[in-house]
């Protein structure tokens, strides 16, 4: 976080491990660990506090830390995100040598500053001494340090940090004193049990350590070797990442903090969507079960605690502007412990404006072994700020600008209303009004006028309330102005797929839609698509302003045609390529990893993509070859999953199709060993028949860093048949999410 911000760590602005530790783990009789991931899960949500705010880091792991200051300060130092590294060293994702680019992503974060936690069964570490060698660059300066050579057992999860890298750094790992592939490179780790341990404090971890079963020739296989590194995580500070500063404020008294837990709720006032999250004090403690019942400040007896939630947690996107587009509401739940919790105050508060939002409740009041529900207030607010049209503005044409007030007649004087309109930061336009409507008993009120740009440009457009206190509602919309002549501007592709863009799968459905400014009149619109050099029609001189194609089997390059024709005659076009692949499977994945005959095993597709209407009704056809070569349909149905038993001990082949529409979509084989041990036991895809194209969403937080220049990255691409090369990044403009473990 202080390189993040850039500013000197110190005493005071190291951060307080125990402001977290205690929220997990302190009610305890007895002090222990926790994961990393929760520390990290946590951190994102609410922050963590420096040790000027609470300098004791050694000894009380149960208080809470319940004052204002604190969770204030907290809310400020939050994380964005949280990149894992997960699988390094599995059947499928070995690291054969220190070039490997499956290290590549952890090198280059900690070649830009940052460091990675992991976990690791430390007393079940093997190790030994770095050899010199006859290569020049070879352990230079580190003969004689020690480094781990892998992990047997599972004693001492224990969580480390990722500091460095060498890929000059040798583990003789067979001992024949000469340097075999996959015996090259090391992470320097740091651990935290002072300079009597490793090389004073740090160590380094041979690359093939992270692997399951060793790479290199002449190392024995262990049954009880397993990576020796786990749950690799960095967290992420994004540049843009602030705090929203409105929060909910509680203070609760209670002798049991275990016992009592909040849900905060918005409700969307447009349409009804309920966003919900549980919160502080018990769900940071879930799945857990305290030994001892104990207050907010880690005692025996009533005590309070003050918290506060920011509300960007259940409004990621929250600000003053949008914040009363959402009803607000909190639910207070004590347990049936029979003592009660007493709620003594809540508040919500919105530091950007100085607003302070009541709930409809006398505090303090107390329950016991009840939900008290807590309804925000309303306040007048701005709830919509509209213009038209909206994709066509352009210069000397009227524009129709109109915006709603919630909760307008609170006073006998009616609201005052102002909209000012600014370019390039110089203001362009500004008006005082009255509402041209005002529904008394729903308590809305209506503006509505008309403003006409005289230049290009983006707009800045504040509607603003004014009351008789003399406090202020405003709402910000931009509106972007283009000039009047006939001009195409984008021409975008969109699915459902968690891909997206211009990479699509057969059997998809996409929405093409153009979007024209300027000229004269309603348009008219053609679309078209090329395959193969031939043009074939969709819909020409249709007002339909967006059109869909559902693909079929073919797949390949296609070109999207689209015309746009004002009402004098005058045309326009543009042209977009996307490629459409195959359905794909990237692997198959078996309840026993290694098998002996006559044990029940069940296999599944690890991962695939296609659309829904394919995997819906598409099916799955699982065909097994005996060491015979004999081949076996073991499972057609529509599940992704068949049951196996191997009856002798051997070399299978295990195959899967998936077939739609009596076609064979996508194919993928595997090799599976039953009997036998040692790395032969490692499983390892053989045949894929696709021919697939990768469209690669590069994480926004690394390009944000270079100002979204992507002219400084390449993308490096490979499979298992050895089918390697690097191409250049495109940028798409777009957002896609998708949890990928």
């Amino acid at each position: 976080m202080n390189y993040h911000l850039k500013r000197k760590t110190t005493e005071e602005t190291t951060f307080n491990p125990l402001f977290i530790y205690n929220l997990n783990a302190g009610g305890f009789i007895n002090n222990h660990g926790i994961f990393p991931y929760k520390a990290f899960e946590y951190i994102g949500s609410n922050g963590c506090i420096t040790c000027k705010t609470n300098p004791d880091v050694n000894q009380d792991y149960k208080t809470w830390n319940p004052t204002f200051e604190a969770w204030r300060e907290a809310n400020d130092y939050r994380l964005s995100a949280c990149f894992w590294f997960e699988d390094l060293g599995a059947a499928w994702n070995k690291i054969t040598s220190a070039d490997d680019s499956d290290l590549d992503a952890i090198k280059a974060m900690l070649r830009s500053g940052h460091v990675t936690s992991f976990c690791g069964h430390i007393y079940s570490y093997d190790m030994q001494k770095l050899k010199a060698s006859s290569e020049p660059n070879v352990n230079k300066d580190v003969v004689g340090e020690k480094v781990i050579t892998s992990r047997n057992g599972n004693s001492g999860y224990h969580a480390m940090t990722i500091v460095g890298y060498n890929d000059n750094i040798w583990t003789d790992l067979n001992n024949n004193n000469k340097i075999d592939k996959g015996e090259m490179g090391a992470f320097k780790i740091a651990n935290s049990w002072a300079e009597s341990w490793g090389n004073k404090g740090f160590c380094w971890l041979a690359y093939d350590a992270l692997n399951k079963v060793s790479v290199v020739e002449g190392v024995e296989y262990k049954s009880t070797r397993g990576s020796a590194v786990d749950q690799i995580c960095m967290p992420v500070i994004s540049k843009n990442f602030k705090s929203s500063n409105i929060y909910l404020k509680y203070t609760l008294n209670s002798n049991n903090r275990k016992d009592s837990y909040l849900i905060i709720k918005a409700t969307k006032k447009s349409d009804g969507t309920t966003y919900k999250r549980k919160s502080l004090p018990q769900f940071v403690s879930f799945g857990q079960s305290f030994s001892n019942n104990l207050n907010y400040e880690g005692k025996e007896g009533y005590g309070d605690g003050t918290f506060i939630v920011d509300l960007d947690n259940i409004i990621p996107d929250l600000d003053s502007n949008n914040f009363n587009d959402y009803k607000w509401s909190v639910s207070f739940v004590d347990g049936q412990d029979g003592a009660p919790l007493t709620i003594k105050e809540a508040v919500i508060i919105d530091e950007n404006t100085g607003k302070r939002y009541n709930f409809n409740a006398t505090l303090p009041t107390s329950i016991n072994g009840q939900t008290k529900n807590l309804d925000m207030m309303p306040c007048y607010n701005i709830s919509r700020l509209a213009y038209s049209p909206k994709t066509n503005v352009v210069v000397n044409k009227a524009v129709n600008i109109s915006f709603t007030c919630e909760n307008e007649v609170r006073y006998n004087d009616k609201l005052k209303y102002q909209i000012d309109i600014t370019r390039d930061g110089k203001n362009a336009y500004s008006k005082q009004t009255k509402a041209a409507k005002v529904d008394r008993a729903a308590r809305i009120a209506t503006v509505a006028l008309k403003w006409t740009p005289s230049k290009t440009g983006t707009y800045t457009v504040t509607a603003t309330a004014i009351d008789a206190t003399g406090a202020v509602a405003k709402r910000s919309t931009t509106i972007k102005v283009f000039s009047s002549k006939l001009v195409f501007r984008s021409l975008s592709v969109e699915s459902d797929n968690e891909i997206g863009g211009t990479f699509l799968f057969n059997y998809e459905t996409i929405k093409i839609t153009p979007k024209v400014t300027g000229g004269k009149g309603t348009f008219t619109y053609s679309y078209y698509f090329i395959r193969n050099g031939k043009t074939y029609k969709l819909a020409e001189n249709t007002k339909k302003t967006s059109w869909t194609k559902t693909f079929n089997s073919k797949t390949g390059e296609y070109t999207f045609l689209v015309k746009a024709k004002d009402e004098s005659g005058k045309t326009v076009s543009m042209s977009k390529k996307i490629i459409v692949g195959r359905t794909r499977i990237r692997g198959l994945d078996y309840s026993i990893p290694n098998a002996v005959a006559k044990q029940n095993i069940t296999i599944s597709s690890k991962f695939y993509n296609m659309p829904d209407i394919v995997n819906n009704k598409a099916t799955f056809r699982f065909i097994v070859t005996n060491p015979n070569g004999v081949p076996t349909t073991i499972s057609q149905t529509n599940t992704k999953v068949a049951n196996w038993k191997p009856e002798v001990n051997g070399i299978y082949k295990i195959k899967l199709e998936v077939v739609y529409e009596g076609k064979v979509l996508s194919t993928c084989t595997d090799e599976y060993i039953v009997g036998q041990s040692g790395q032969q036991q490692q499983q390892k895809i053989i045949e894929d028949t696709n021919n697939y194209i990768v469209k690669v969403n590069v994480i926004s937080y690394i390009l944000n860093e270079y100002n979204n220049n992507t002219s400084n990255f390449k993308v490096h691409y490979w499979n298992d048949g050895g089918f390697t090369g690097d191409a250049s990044l495109v940028a798409l403009n777009t957002t896609v999410s998708k949890n990928v473990g």
